[in-house]
């Protein structure tokens, strides 16, 4: 089993243009697009007998994005508006990432798998215009691990990044979230094979 925590770098990006049930569109503007959190979590490093192996997670992210839309009505009155609220998500992820082990004896892995997104807690501070809230959903990952012996156990650096399939939003915008995250963490060399 190990622990890992680390930085989550979030990045949110929407449709430029959605038409709305009530003679309107919607435009997102890609203001403050880049934001920083953190994650934490455990896994499990189920090994096998060849150069393959699965890594089940459960991770706790929590990251805050401001989010701006521009609102305009079509018929009347005509009028444009500018929407924007910051939003905090804590989401826990679930995730499955078979691994393969380059090379013989070596101590870097490439995984990639799925992950799903379960809302944990969501808060929004509004300036205009009513709520939206974090979604359930899916997604993929890609990533590099290297383990770094520690007598018995290993310390482990991995980087990966991840993207929605989707939306973590569904309104006001249907917005989805591209992700990189840098991880740290420490692995208890006894390892469960399959």
């Amino acid at each position: 089993m190990g622990l890992r925590t680390g930085l989550y770098f979030s990045s949110f990006h929407a449709s430029s243009d959605i038409g709305g049930p009530h003679g309107y569109s919607l435009t997102y503007t890609n203001n403050n697009q880049l934001k920083t959190g953190y994650h934490f979590g455990f896994y499990l490093d189920l090994k096998s007998r060849n150069h393959f192996s699965i890594q089940p997670e459960l991770n706790f992210i929590r990251c805050r994005h401001n989010i701006y839309y521009k609102e305009w009505w079509r018929g009347p009155p005509d009028r444009t508006s500018i929407t924007d609220y910051e939003l905090t998500c804590s989401v826990l992820q679930l995730c499955l990432l078979p691994k393969f082990i380059i090379g013989d004896n070596s101590e870097v892995k490439i995984m990639a798998g799925p992950f799903l997104r379960i809302p944990f807690a969501s808060g929004d501070e509004w300036k205009s215009s009513s709520a939206g809230k974090t979604d359930a959903g899916i997604g993929t990952i890609l990533g590099i691990r290297f383990d770094i012996p520690v007598k018995s156990d290993f310390i482990c650096i991995d980087i990966r990044a991840a993207t929605d399939i989707s939306s973590i939003l569904s309104t006001p915008v249907p917005i989805k979230e591209t992700s990189v995250s840098l991880g740290l963490s420490y692995l208890f060399g006894r390892k469960m094979k399959f």
